[in-house]
């Protein structure tokens, strides 16, 4: 499946903004697909064919402004089908507009008034004009976030019907270094570029060794329908490649399972390769003075693999993996989003980081400071939506009438905070902790204190950074680490109730099913559930007996020395919220809400 973003103004000026390809094959949902733009698998003449199509398609419809065109192309691309038309900005016109750093809606709005695309300014490179076609010289990944560790009943199978609530986006030079960015940042437990299910085990093996003992030959049928069934259409399709082609099972094979194209698997396989080339180096790789070891670390750093999973790879720690790196001075370099491909100067402040640049001058200076760094709110998921995104761009615009420079960094191309104009520099990155403490490393000029953060309004995702950040000697602005945690973490914030008088429900904290059960019977049923530090109502629930209690904290798996869970009791009756805003002194309480449902 091909899209073209295309536009067009009264004077029938037509231009393509934008060409993306899904990486699944038809039947599943585009938003539920791993998008990539440009196109990368087509030859030259099948773009322009699709391209042309796609302008003949918007001048016969006689569009004025922004055109979304989908295409079904047969895998020999001898025969295309014109999917639908969409005459208006839709979703996958946010993505083109963030990939290409060509702001699609701004240009439509202008010309639905009369404006046309020679008139228009871009307001990217401040030199050339909207009828400019972008040029991109990277790659950006876009894949969809699922809602199901929310719902782990659910069917996960993927098809024509969109499942994903949210997605991310990631940028770098090469296709596959863009993929692993976009892997760190989903943000979401089992989803990074080394994830596998263990309960996918007993399938490996059989898939694997059935693999083996065909050699070059062809499987025998019930082997391929088996392969089918593993990477038939879902949210874990991926990783389930993955894991295969780590088990030598050929690239070829798994085209013909799931019909992702030829190019896509030879650089997943190129992924795969390199981690096992991490995972035999070792320790080695932590260690600055083994030259031989750093050559490879840069290697890997360039296909896009985070400290973290370098770290596992090789049983140390990321912090060793980090120091290594900053003592061979390696350190990402920041490219800009210019849509001209660096043809012309740009004065766009919207950057993204590659190692293919590490080394190299910086594209722009430090902000001006005063300065702080608001992290945005990641994929939107169900308990973290696009009301966090408004606070962010808020406080960005705050800091910028105060007369500050505002730093953004963010990883979601469907929000306001990820236009290049909302703040004063933005970033698209992961929002990890590698990547937020790159940023702050960038825009801090050599003699001025560490850049500070903003972790208030971006949801959970800023919040839990927070820790790692002020223990890598980063300020945080507004509330401090203290507060944050006295109110996150459920032990602390019970002992602060305790210590008010507030009444509370009876609990406590359970490290293990055997406590969570004791303690249960003792507060007695029903009791809610939820870990000791909360997303978006991630893994609560009630229990209305002890084979409850078991069958959840087995499902979430959530209960462990390190991850104890709170155990309350379930109180019925009315809930009411109270909303207050402190300046640290004085406190005001805007508003109490009261639930209709229990």
């Amino acid at each position: 499946e091909i899209e073209y973003e295309v536009m067009r103004d009264a004077d029938d000026t037509c231009i393509a903004v934008c060409s993306m390809e899904n990486v699944d094959p038809l039947g599943v949902h585009t938003g539920d697909s791993i998008v990539v733009a440009p196109v990368q698998t087509l030859p030259d003449p099948v773009h322009q064919r699709l391209r042309s199509a796609a302008l003949a398609i918007i001048r016969a419809l006689g569009v004025e402004g922004g055109c979304n065109v989908q295409f079904a192309l047969s895998p020999d691309a001898a025969e295309y089908a014109v999917i639908e038309v969409n005459p208006r900005v839709s979703r996958s016109s946010a993505l083109a507009s963030k990939a290409t750093g060509y702001p699609i809606a701004r240009v439509a709005a202008q010309i639905a008034i009369g404006r046309r695309l020679a008139d228009i300014p871009n307001v990217v490179t401040g030199t050339t004009v909207a009828a400019f076609e972008p040029a991109l010289d990277y790659v950006v990944v876009k894949l969809p976030r699922f809602p199901f560790d929310k719902f782990p009943t659910a069917d996960r199978s993927l098809g024509s019907q969109m499942k994903a609530t949210g997605e991310v986006m990631a940028i770098d030079r090469t296709f596959g270094a863009a993929l692993n960015k976009a892997l760190r940042g989903l943000e979401q437990a089992g989803a990074g570029p080394l994830a596998e299910d263990p309960s996918w085990a007993p399938a490996l093996a059989a898939l694997s060794a059935s693999a083996a003992l065909a050699g070059p030959a062809a499987q025998p049928e019930p082997d391929r329908a088996a392969l089918r069934s593993f990477v038939a259409p879902s949210d874990s399709r991926l990783w389930r490649v993955l894991a295969l082609l780590r088990r030598g099972v050929g690239e070829d094979r798994l085209h013909d399972a799931t019909g992702i194209a030829p190019w896509f698997l030879a650089e997943l396989g190129r992924n795969v390769a390199l981690e096992a080339e991490v995972r035999a180096c070792g320790a080695r790789l932590a260690d600055p003075a083994d030259a031989e070891a750093m050559v490879l670390l840069a290697t890997a750093k360039r296909a896009g693999f985070g400290d973290r999973d370098l770290a596992a790879l090789v049983g140390v720690t990321a912090e060793q993996v980090r120091g290594a790196r900053l003592a061979v001075g390696l350190v990402p370099g920041y490219a800009m989003v210019d849509t001209c491909a660096a043809e012309f100067a740009a004065e766009t402040p919207y950057f993204y980081a590659t190692y293919a640049a590490a080394g190299s001058e910086p594209e722009a200076p430090a902000v001006e400071r005063p300065a702080a760094l608001v992290i945005g709110s990641g994929p939107v998921r169900i308990g973290q939506g696009i009301e966090f995104d408004y606070c962010a761009v808020h406080a960005a615009d705050t800091l910028r009438r105060a007369g500050w420079s505002a730093v953004m960094i963010n990883s979601n191309p469907e929000t306001v905070s990820t236009d290049f104009d909302a703040s004063s520099r933005l970033y698209f990155e992961p929002l990890d902790v590698e990547s937020v403490r790159s940023v702050i490393d960038a825009e801090t000029a050599r003699g001025e204190t560490c850049l500070p953060a903003v972790v208030a309004f971006g949801g959970q995702t800023p919040l839990n950074l927070a820790g790692p950040l002020v223990g890598g000697g980063v300020a945080l602005l507004g509330s401090d680490l203290v507060a944050i945690e006295a109110a996150e973490e459920r032990t602390r914030f019970a002992a602060l109730l305790d210590r008010l008088g507030v009444p509370q429900p009876e609990g406590g904290m359970a490290e293990s099913v055997e406590e969570a059960l004791t303690l249960a019977e003792r507060i007695g049923y029903p009791v809610i559930v939820r870990p000791s530090f909360v997303i978006g109502g991630l893994a609560i629930d009630f229990a209305y007996s002890p084979d409850d209690l078991v069958r959840h904290l087995a499902a979430a798996a959530i209960v462990d020395p390190d991850r104890p869970v709170r155990i309350d009791r379930y109180l019925e009756g009315v809930e009411v919220d109270v909303d207050a805003v402190s300046d640290g002194e004085a406190v005001l309480i805007p508003g109490l809400l009261e639930h209709v449902e229990l």
